[in-house]
Parts: structure tokens; C-alpha cells; sequence
């Protein structure tokens, strides 16, 4: 990275810390560092390069005060701007992140990571026109870098610029022709015309390159399953989707028990009584909507249809409540996760508040209602319920023969590791499923349940009931939901820009005869 002034040389110090984080060991990186900041507490590199221990550690609170705590030593540095603009944006504090990466580019507007990052500020704020933008002044500096390149093409087609996304794609892949997220997304900019279509062999080339990784060769898979589903090839289709499951699981692992004893340490903790005693200790912001559910059961089309709606700011999948419960309020980090949740005071829900809204509310502070789309939230519906006792949850439901094939036949990466076997992703529904019914006991009303089936065969009449359970008054917009042009970001972007379509249902039934009955019967 440069910059206007040149920071002070690491130093024997320094290349030790960036030593022992390339080992994976960041937490002793931090010990060192923060030895060495004690008796040189004048030193802006210094801080600057503790920042990206701390950040590397997952201690991003203690991050930001590093890179400011260095950029009050040195104003001018290039380093520490970056470093905490990243970290602000890791945070959820995006109009901080935003501010000071417009502040780095002000110091050097040819500090090329300064532009991604501020896309990706302006794509979760739902700037996406502007983020295109950012990325073109990029490209216009450095336009060989393929990862500028496949950012913009991200960017446009969620714009639905198809077209101008697989040029931008072409670009990346004539820089980086072993990235296979580049193919991915360029079989949805440019869909195959037949089975004849040079793209297929294009990738069933790739496939035999000995420099392509495991992760690389089941992304192909993935994308060469999608091509001959599309062309109803469903044997050959399983096939390659079962291959680009072999080899996503060999980097993940997964273990059912763990997933059942952190669901019962919830059910234990939060009770109807522990429910009932913090009733008033929330705030009464009716603001907020949650959307929950499996992976796969409709949460995006959901979250589409209320952005779609003038009054309504769909954030996308966020992790500000996974972030309240592990870091802010430390819930189990001793090991004792009852007694945690039953320690909480009105105090500490109130706080919980402050830190959810801080977050939440920077990305649309004008918004008349903001949906929280990240399916699984289900675990902390409890959470929600305390925080926001007038919330409203919607929790989508669909077929779980076709939500667990929907999930096989998902490139997760290595997001959601129960995702690449029928046992383990079978195992994961029931769990959810015996949760779910635990808040519905304990909280009644309080969760409205909405059936991908039933909207996909009326759709006006659930879209509006949908509406009304919200409080929103009736927009036709609503009905349009494929029109509406905003950040997605998930496995469903291409599915949420089409209309309803009735393929979505009972789909698993085209590949019945190579499912395992194990999980498929009719």
C-alpha cells in the first residue's frame, strides 16, 4: 500500500508480529506488540501494526482504538486509515468506515484498496449505482487487477446489467484464469445456450488442471450442476453436485452434537418464566423486522418483497446479534451459558438495545421499518424478543424435502458446514425444527409463520397478509418484487430478480431416482 508519507520501517519487531500471524497465531503477535507499544507509546507504526494483530484476533473493538490511536500519533497515515476503515466496516459502523476511507483516498486517490473496501461500504448501504462507480474509477487506475474486475461484475449484476458484469468477468479470468468463482458467476451473467455451449467444456477443462485446489474444483462442480439442471440433465447434474460436496466437506468439519447442545443450553435458558420477568425490560421500537428460517426456505424472496415496499430498508443478512451474544454480552464464553442468559439485568437488555440500534439503524437512519434478513437468527429469537418485545419475526417455512436438497445443491463455501451431507443437513432441520416449536411455547404470537408454498400459490393473498402482519400498508410495487434492484448478496440473488415460479416447489422430485430414499419418499 502507498502513501503520501512513508511510515517508519517495521523492523526486526515487526516482522516477528507478521511472522507469528502467518503461523495462526495472532493472539501472541498482539502480546508482543502490546509490550513493545508500553514502552514506546509515541509510536504511530507501531500501533498501526497492533491494530492488524488485534483485528487478525478477532478483537476488532481493540482494533479501532489501536488505528486511531495511531493516527492521532501521525494523522498522515495510509496504513492506519486503511486499517481502521476495514475494521469500522467489519464492525457494522459503516458511515465511520465510509468517512474515513474517503478521508485515505483524500490523502491518496491512488491507494487502490481503498476503492473495494468503500464498495462494499456503499453495497451494504444500498448505494449500489455509487459502488459501480467506485469500482470503475478503480479499474480506471489499475485495470488489470482481477479483483476489481469481479467486484464491479458483482456489483452490476445485481444491478442486472448482465452484459457489461461478463465483460468485467472476462477481464478477471484473463488475469486470474484459476479463480472458479470468476466461471461461477460469469454461468449466471452468460447462461449456457445448449448443451453444446463452449463454456461447459471450458470448465470441464479447468477441472483437469493439477494447479486448481479442492475448493476451486468444487465450485465447478457446483456451476456445471446448475448448467445441466438447467437443461434437465438431473443425472449428470447429481452426479456433479455430489462430487462438489465431496470435496467441500473435506475442508469443513461438522459435528451434530455440538449443534444439539448449544440448542438445548438455549432452550434451558430462556424459559417462558425468564420471558415473562423481562417483559417491560426492552424498548418498544417497532421498527425493526426479523426474517428467520432454514438456509434455502424462502428468507430472501421474503426480505424482496418487503424492500420492494417505499417505507421498508432491506439490510441483507447481518451479523450484529451473533456479535451481541458472543463479544458484547459475552453470553458462554465461561461455559455456563444458562446461567449467563439468567443473569441478565434490565440494564444489560437495555445496552443490548443501544448496541443492536447503533448498527442497524446507520444503514438506513430514515427507514420507516429495516429488515434483519439472516435465516439463522431463529437461534436468538429469545434475544429478540427481550430487546424488542413489539419486533416482528417472520419465520419462513418450506417443504423440508426441498429446503434439504436446496441446501445440497448450494455452493455455501464453507459458510455452513452441515450444508454438503444429507445425514448432517437432515440432522440440523430436526434440531431447528424442535427449536423453532420451543419459541412458538414459550413466546405465543409473538412469531408469524410464512409458507413458501402457500405464497407461491396465491401470491397477492400472502403478499398482503404478509404486509398487514408488518403493519405496511398495501403497495402493487410488492407484487414486483423481481424489479426492485438492491444488494442481496446471497446464494438466491438471481432466484429474488425472476418472478414466482412454481419449479420451486417439490423440486427434488426431478432427481428422485438418484436421492437417497433415506430422506426422499413421496
Amino acid at each position: 500500500m502507498t502513501s503520501g508519507k512513508t511510515d517508519s520501517p517495521e523492523g526486526a519487531l515487526f516482522k516477528q508480529a507478521q511472522s507469528l500471524m502467518t503461523q495462526g497465531r495472532p493472539d501472541q503477535a498482539v502480546s508482543l506488540l502490546q509490550n513493545a507499544a508500553a514502552s514506546n507509546p509515541g509510536s504511530a507504526p507501531l500501533f498501526q501494526q497492533l491494530g492488524v494483530a488485534l483485528a487478525r484476533s478477532g478483537n476488532r473493538a481493540q482494533a479501532i482504538k489501536a488505528f486511531e490511536r495511531a493516527l492521532t500519533l501521525d494523522p498522515d497515515s495510509i496504513r492506519a486509515c486503511f486499517g481502521l476503515s476495514t475494521a469500522l466496516f467489519e464492525e457494522g459502523r459503516f458511515r465511520e468506515a465510509e468517512d474515513y476511507c474517503r478521508a485515505g483516498l483524500g490523502k491518496d486517490e491512488d491507494c487502490i484498496p481503498f476503492y473495494p473496501l468503500l464498495g462494499k461500504i456503499l453495497l451494504r448501504r444500498g448505494q449500489l449505482e455509487d459502488a459501480a462507480g467506485v469500482l470503475q474509477k478503480a479499474i480506471s487506475k489499475q485495470p488489470e487487477d482481477p479483483v476489481l474486475q469481479s467486484n464491479l461484475a458483482y456489483i452490476l449484476m445485481e444491478l442486472g446489467r448482465k452484459d457489461e458484469a461478463a465483460k468485467a468477468l472476462e477481464q478477471a479470468i484473463a488475469q486470474n484464469p484459476l479463480n472458479a468463482d470468476y466461471y461461477q458467476s460469469m454461468s449466471l451473467c452468460r447462461p449456457c445456450k445448449d448443451l453444446n455451449d463452449p463454456q461447459i467444456a471450458r470448465l470441464e477443462e479447468l477441472l483437469k488442471n493439477p494447479n486448481l485446489d479442492k475448493r476451486g474444483k468444487s465450485t465447478l462442480h457446483f456451476t456445471l450442476a446448475e448448467i445441466f439442471a438447467r437443461f434437465e440433465e438431473f443425472e449428470r447434474a447429481f452426479d456433479h453436485y455430489k462430487q462438489a460436496n465431496e470435496l467441500a466437506r473435506a475442508n469443513v468439519s461438522y459435528h451434530h452434537e455440538e449443534t444439539l447442545n448449544v440448542f438445548t443450553q438455549i432452550k434451558k435458558a430462556f424459559t417462558a418464566e425468564f420471558l415473562v420477568r423481562h417483559k417491560n425490560s426492552g424498548l418498544d421500537d417497532r421498527r425493526m423486522i426479523f426474517v428467520i428460517g432454514m438456509p434455502r426456505s424462502g428468507t430472501s424472496l421474503t426480505e424482496q418483497i418487503l424492500a420492494s415496499h417505499s417505507g421498508v430498508f432491506g439490510a441483507g443478512e447481518l451479523k450484529i446479534l451473533s456479535q451481541l451474544q458472543n463479544d458484547f454480552l459475552g453470553l458462554g464464553k465461561n461455559g455456563n451459558y444458562v446461567a449467563d442468559v439468567q443473569a441478565l439485568s434490565a440494564e444489560d437488555i437495555q445496552k443490548s438495545v443501544a448496541f443492536y440500534l447503533e448498527k442497524i439503524c446507520d444503514l438506513a437512519p430514515e427507514a420507516q421499518r429495516i429488515v434483519d434478513k439472516m435465516p439463522q437468527n431463529f437461534i436468538f429469537a429469545g434475544l429478540i424478543h427481550l430487546m424488542f418485545p413489539n419486533a416482528k419475526i417472520i419465520h419462513c417455512l418450506r417443504s423440508k424435502k426441498d429446503v434439504l436438497f436446496s441446501n445440497y445443491k448450494s455452493d455455501f463455501k464453507e459458510n455452513l458446514p452441515f450444508s454438503f451431507r444429507f445425514e448432517d443437513i437432515n440432522a440440523y432441520y430436526d434440531a431447528y425444527e424442535d427449536l423453532m416449536a420451543h419459541w412458538h411455547s414459550v413466546m405465543p404470537g409473538f412469531i408469524f409463520d410464512f409458507s413458501y408454498e402457500e405464497l407461491v400459490q396465491d401470491q397477492e393473498k400472502q403478499t398482503r397478509a404478509l404486509l398487514d402482519y408488518c403493519g405496511l400498508d398495501w403497495e402493487d410495487r410488492c407484487l414486483r418484487f423481481h424489479e426492485k434492484r438492491r444488494h442481496v448478496g446471497t446464494a438466491s440473488t438471481a432466484q429474488v430478480q425472476k418472478p414466482l415460479y412454481q419449479s420451486g416447489i417439490d423440486g427434488w422430485k426431478k432427481y428422485a431416482d438418484v436421492l437417497p430414499t433415506d430422506y426422499f419418499q413421496d
